[in-house]
């Protein structure tokens, strides 16, 4: 049996015992060392198994990576993660991520050449976005040829001409003891130059070639450099679309579309002609945000006519805000508007009666 000395009157007593039989105080216990020692050991262990997890994961981000290949068009990652994509547009599924340091082989990209499409080496294949000018997201690596079979080739070719003229030289430098000239020691110009000519055919098939273009176009686009990696999609010169539609005719007011006007390199019009044919002031709005390909863009549209009077004013769609849905070219639009009967007070728009049009679905 252990025996403890009372911190109070200092007298052997059992380990055992709650209270002291000398002077009856309550005994404290000191704590069991082992005990805090194994439990100290268990921390440490719990610690080095989260960090070592840690780094496991992490190292199986790292798998997904592609090797770098300097005869394809390759980006490195150059922020800290980008978002993969199933389609070309940030409202799609997310797929995956792609993490800074990483390097990927493009398979294509979209016609504006905003969204890359690669596939990592784990199997997600997907878009991601390249960022703005001032700040992208990932860098493209240069493509860089294969020369070693050229070199090699010049080297055989000087070979080859070094061996020819040093036989030349040593049959020139042979007594000749005929006296008539023989004809066998003249040089044979018909004969080097065919020999030049197989040579630099042999050196034309020879060179490397680029990889074949990857990219398919959207409608409206046309494909330059076909033959090359570095193809890429433009717009086609077709910069006016006609549609000459009336979209509304109710109380003297009529709405006409006469078609998309791509001549601005920021923004896309909408060319619309509104005439007023009432007796009283007309103020056009639009309701709501129209939709665009399926997309609800922003973008403000108001014309005031009087009586008698019309507009050509357009409504404008910025490009940032096409490119950021995945295209620059329209093919439906949906919009309603407001018809407001002006009272004439500048200071806020009053009017005796509004009318909102129906929603009005367009296609080009």
């Amino acid at each position: 049996m252990a025996l403890i000395k009372c911190v109070e009157c200092e007298k052997e007593i059992s380990d055992t015992s709650k209270r002291c039989i000398h002077c009856g105080a309550k005994i404290k216990k000191k704590h069991n060392k082992k005990f805090l020692i194994v439990i100290i050991i268990g921390l440490l262990i719990s610690l080095c198994t989260i960090v070592l997890a840690i780094n496991y994961f992490k190292q199986d981000d790292i798998y997904q990576t592609n090797e770098r290949d300097e005869s394809v068009l390759q980006v490195e990652v150059i922020t800290e993660y980008i978002n993969i994509r199933e389609e070309s547009n940030s409202q799609s599924e997310l797929l995956g991520k792609v993490y800074e340091g990483e390097i990927y082989t493009i398979i294509d990209k979209n016609p504006n050449e905003t969204w890359y499409l690669i596939e990592t080496d784990n199997g997600i294949r997907g878009y991601i976005y390249k960022g703005d000018n001032d700040n992208p997201y990932f860098k493209e690596l240069p493509v860089i040829g294969d020369n070693n079979n050229s070199n090699n080739d010049g080297k055989e070719e000087n070979s080859t001409t070094d061996k020819n003229q040093n036989n030349t030289s040593n049959n020139t430098s042979k007594p000749n003891n005929n006296s008539k000239p023989n004809n066998s020691s003249k040089p044979n110009v018909n004969q080097d130059t065919n020999n030049n000519e197989q040579t630099n055919n042999t050196q034309e098939k020879e060179e490397p070639k680029l990889p074949a273009c990857l990219k398919t176009c959207d409608e409206g686009y046309e494909l330059k450099d076909a033959n090359s990696v570095n193809c890429y999609c433009e717009k086609k010169q077709e910069t006016y679309i006609s549609k000459n539609q009336v979209i509304y005719n109710n109380d003297g007011v009529i709405i006409t579309v006469k078609g998309l006007d791509y001549s601005n390199k920021s923004w896309v019009t909408l060319d619309l002609h509104i005439t007023n044919n009432s007796s009283v002031a007309k103020t056009i709005q639009k309701n709501s945000f129209p939709y665009v390909n399926g997309y609800d863009i922003a973008t403000n549209y108001s014309v005031t006519l009087l009586p008698g009077t019309s507009s050509t004013h357009g409504m404008t769609f910025l490009n940032k805000y096409l490119e950021k849905n995945g295209s620059t070219i329209i093919k439906t639009i949906k919009l309603n508007f407001s018809i407001i009967d002006w009272d004439g007070n500048y200071e806020t728009l009053h009017g005796s009666k509004t009318v909102k049009t129906p929603w009005i679905d367009l296609s080009f």
